[in-house]
């Protein structure tokens, strides 16, 4: 049993097709609760689309915040086991399926997996390598860390460390460092697939992109400096 947790701010564009793809999972032993940031778009009114195809609530919450909706929806799930998903992203049909599998056989705490983009250019998909390999599973070896398109965790886990915290940047990452601390065992899967939305590649350019994820690691991880912080400007819920 999975709970799915997906934070929304105008994403009218996207989430229906994740909540497609949700519902094409072969692993059907999930709800999913869409936490809405009272958006200005027809995100809502497309995910109520879905309220009678699948185990699906939708929490609109009164205060915005990528952290703080994210916990809203871990407070009201009914299972032991989260799913925190972006709301640009596509799951292969099997996502849920793998997960479910591999997560119980090496008694995972918390996980995430590596990101395909959703294109077919050679030099984006060589790109999107560049963060598996470089950000993802070699900073692992240093310290954990994970991009919250995806992050697999246990409900004991994140209730000891209060959740998400909510006034911070890169929260996936002090998110999985806190975890982690806490004796949550942690791994960088490279399967089940997931597919990453572009357009931050798009709007940011993708070598501005990739440096700010490698910054946010670092800053993070050095236990966070509020210079740096300044000099680092990731947005969320303003690009199409």
């Amino acid at each position: 049993m999975i709970s799915i947790i997906i934070p929304c701010l105008n994403e009218e564009k996207y989430i229906g097709k994740l909540l497609g793809s949700i519902y094409k999972q072969t692993f059907r032993k999930f709800e999913v609760i869409v936490v809405d940031g009272r958006s200005h778009d027809k995100t809502v009114n497309i995910a109520k689309n879905y309220l009678k195809k699948m185990d699906l609530k939708i929490i609109i919450s009164e205060k915005r915040g990528i952290g703080l909706q994210r916990n809203l929806g871990a407070k009201n799930s009914k299972y032991d086991r989260l799913l925190f998903l972006d709301s640009d992203v596509i799951l292969h049909k099997d996502y849920l399926k793998y997960l479910e599998t591999i997560t119980r056989k090496i008694k995972l705490g918390c996980a995430t997996c590596w990101n395909l983009p959703i294109t077919r250019k050679n030099f984006e998909i060589f790109l999107y390598q560049i963060i598996n390999r470089a950000v993802l599973s070699t900073f692992q070896k240093i310290w954990p860390a994970a991009i919250g398109t995806n992050i697999y965790s246990n409900k004991t886990y994140h209730n000891r460390i209060n959740g998400f915290k909510e006034n911070i940047m890169w929260e996936d990452v002090d998110y999985i460092k806190r975890i982690k601390a806490k004796g949550a065992k942690f791994s960088v899967l490279r399967k089940p697939k997931i597919y990453v939305s572009l357009r931050r590649f798009d709007k940011e350019g993708a070598i501005n992109y990739i440096t700010k994820c490698i910054k946010g690691f670092v800053l993070v991880a050095y236990g966070g400096s509020k210079k740096l912080e300044k000099r680092i400007e990731y947005k969320h819920g303003i690009f199409d």
